[in-house]
């Protein structure tokens, strides 16, 4: 199989048996999420009007839940201040090949190189999420940022206003949504090849 950014490749044939073997000696094991059957209704929600018991956010620097007057809920506030994020617990997300994700954000400001979303190992190998003042993008990598295989929604003015994003992952296809809109699939590598024991940042 061609690797991400590699010039020569080959497709090479294996049985039902070898593949199980190769799983068995080199896969991941499933996270705490990927053992949950697959369901319509979501597994994990963190809406920050109660303290989620089962998988924790940890907040660091001076990140913190505070009411939102236009929404009139408790969100989490992220200020950009250096070592200002939160962190979901270490191996939730280990072999998700399918899942979706979705979060409402509403980004105050959007310097050029951070992402407001990320599960991965490093910098090398991670899924992830960004907002700039004219685009979203979503993507996933691993072998660093020059390989990101991404999607990307263009809009005016992110800014200041909440807007609603949904990331799909079936296997190796990553989509898209932004509102309503499907911005696009794109064949990716999936969680497993990421890795094991992911991390997952917000705003870090």
């Amino acid at each position: 199989i061609m690797q991400d950014g590699g010039k020569h490749g080959c497709m090479i044939p294996i049985t039902q048996e070898e593949y199980d073997a190769l799983v068995e000696a080199y896969g991941v094991p499933n996270g705490a999420l990927a053992g949950k059957a697959e369901q319509q209704e979501p597994v994990v929600v963190y809406d920050f009007e109660k303290e989620h018991k089962e998988f924790p956010i940890t907040l660091f620097g001076n990140a913190e839940v505070k009411k939102d007057s236009e929404t009139n809920s408790n969100v989490l506030y992220l200020d950009g201040s250096k070592d200002t994020y939160a962190a979901l617990p270490q191996g939730m997300f280990d072999a998700m090949e399918n899942m979706t994700i979705v979060m409402d954000v509403k980004p105050e400001t959007t310097e050029t190189n951070h992402v407001d979303f990320c599960i991965g190992q490093d910098r090398n190998r991670y899924l992830f999420l960004r907002f700039r003042d004219k685009e979203i993008t979503s993507g996933v990598s691993v072998r660093s940022y020059q390989n990101e295989k991404n999607l990307i929604a263009s809009m005016q003015g992110c800014l200041n206003k909440w807007v609603k994003v949904a990331i799909v992952l079936k296997d190796h296809d990553l989509s898209f949504y932004v509102g309503e809109e499907k911005i696009g699939t794109k064949k990716v590598r999936n969680l497993t090849e990421l890795g094991e024991s992911l991390i997952s940042y917000l705003g870090k």
